[in-house]
């Protein structure tokens, strides 16, 4: 298999009529070895965040589809209906951190073994990497936080309600 270096991870605005999704990004597939691994949530127009169910709020069906990469691209589709106006969806891989493939100590190694362990390392290269890139992160230095470049400094103890 080959996987195209994406973030596996892409958010749609409702319109009020859709109910329908593409797991994928410009028509690349968001590839992943079981249902499991796709984690789906909602955030209504209110701001309110609900992580959902499959087969609860949403199946995950074939779309037909064949990507560049020759992967399949899937579907997410809501049980309830359309996606609401200005409501989000997130729809994002979370690839456990585990290696499933037997690899011999000597002989012969499959090449079907080894595209199935390397990808499975891309796939959590790529979703560590989307969550280092949304992440508040220390400088080299260690004393300040970036986020975008900007540095964020005197951080304290929280004095109001709404403080992190």
């Amino acid at each position: 298999m080959s996987l195209a270096a994406l973030t596996p991870r892409i958010v749609y605005t409702g319109n009020g009529s859709d109910d329908t999704f593409d797991l994928s990004i410009g028509g690349v597939a968001i590839v992943f070895d079981a249902n499991a691994y796709i984690k789906v949530q909602l955030k209504t127009a209110a701001g309110v965040i609900s992580t959902l169910t499959e087969g609860v709020d949403y199946d995950i069906n074939p779309s037909g589809s064949i990507d560049a990469y020759e992967n399949s691209i899937y579907q997410v589709v809501l049980i309830d209906g359309a996606l609401a106006i200005n409501a989000e969806l997130a729809l994002y891989r979370e690839q456990p951190f585990d290696q499933d493939t037997d690899i011999p100590l000597g002989g012969t190694l499959p090449s079907a073994d080894a595209i199935t362990a390397l990808d499975a390392l891309a796939q959590m290269i790529q979703d560590l990497g989307d969550r280092t890139d949304r992440a508040l992160m220390k400088n080299v230095f260690g004393d300040d936080f970036e986020v975008g470049g900007a540095q964020i400094k005197n951080i304290g103890d929280a004095t109001e309600s709404q403080d992190a």
